[in-house]
């Protein structure tokens, strides 16, 4: 993803600089971010436990939502630059251009950091993110809001027709609400979280309803899957989602901890590690 798309920078509206374009006003009434308290507690804390029946179970369960792990990653890529953007500074420290941007419109109160922020960016295109920016190709919008303590972890909006490079031989199409949860300021290790409600097309070009929720962690996709003892957390990297039938590494998170895992083709067998211990099937 070369071509940044960010969001305005939050700091330009902050008490500090209110003059230089937000809208200021006593009768301040941000809308309400979604509740995402319950989805991101059973992404942060599995409680499962790994043993040779939930392995097999963990396994089946991620082999059949292999096209869940390639949508999501699509869903992602259409959004965590921006999101990583919100700011205003890219990844060396540098200020990020407003390229991409439809629109925006910001609301705070006067004499304090508090702020509701909402922007629409166009989307990608079929030719990907080096190419011109072109509003024809749909919008993603996001809400966000701030205040002395800084930014809330939930941005919220959707997808507007969103069109996105696809492996299947077409164009995807995106459309539906998104939540995010950002992790600002949380140590390391805790996710990204997407939840989202639409349709993208499926595998022959059809548009199909999709509702999704998953993670992203140190550029892998996390799944939950629930087994005879809980919720265990599977960890895919990006660069192994499009071939993790034909096996490889994956880190699996069950309430003990990461397990780094090793499985054979289709996931039928294979074996995990944890200080020391080690569950195989």
């Amino acid at each position: 993803m070369n071509r940044p798309r960010p969001l305005l920078p939050l700091v330009a509206c902050s008490a500090a600089a209110l003059v230089a374009g937000c809208r200021t006003d006593d009768d301040f009434a941000p809308p309400t971010p979604p509740d995402m308290s319950a989805l991101v507690e059973a992404y942060t804390r599995p409680t499962g436990r790994l043993n040779p029946t939930t392995a097999v179970e963990a396994a089946q369960g991620i082999a059949a939502r292999a096209d869940d792990l390639k949508k999501s990653l699509v869903l992602a890529k259409s959004v965590f630059e921006a999101v990583n953007d919100i700011g205003g500074t890219g990844p060396n420290g540098t200020t990020t251009a407003s390229e991409g941007l439809v629109s925006s419109r910001a609301q705070a109160l006067t004499g304090s950091v508090e702020l509701w922020q909402e922007v629409r960016w166009a989307c990608y295109g079929p030719e990907g993110p080096d190419a011109a920016v072109d509003p024809q190709w749909g919008r993603i919008m996001l809400n966000t809001l701030a205040d002395k303590a800084g930014l809330d972890p939930v941005a919220w909006g959707g997808f507007e027709r969103c069109v996105m490079p696809s492996s299947a031989g077409f164009a995807q199409v995106i459309d539906g609400a998104l939540n995010v949860h950002i992790p600002w300021g949380a140590a390391t290790g805790a996710p990204f979280i997407f939840d989202f409600d639409g349709s993208w097309l499926d595998d022959t070009g059809q548009a199909v309803e999709a509702r999704i929720a998953f993670g992203v962690l140190d550029r892998a996709v996390a799944l939950l899957q629930e087994t005879s003892t809980g919720s265990l957390r599977v960890e895919v990297t990006f660069e192994a989602i499009e071939d993790l039938l034909a096996g490889g590494g994956l880190r699996l998170t069950d309430a003990d901890g990461a397990w780094t895992c090793s499985v054979g083709p289709g996931l039928e067998g294979g074996a995990c590690t944890l200080d020391g211990r080690r569950v195989s099937w």
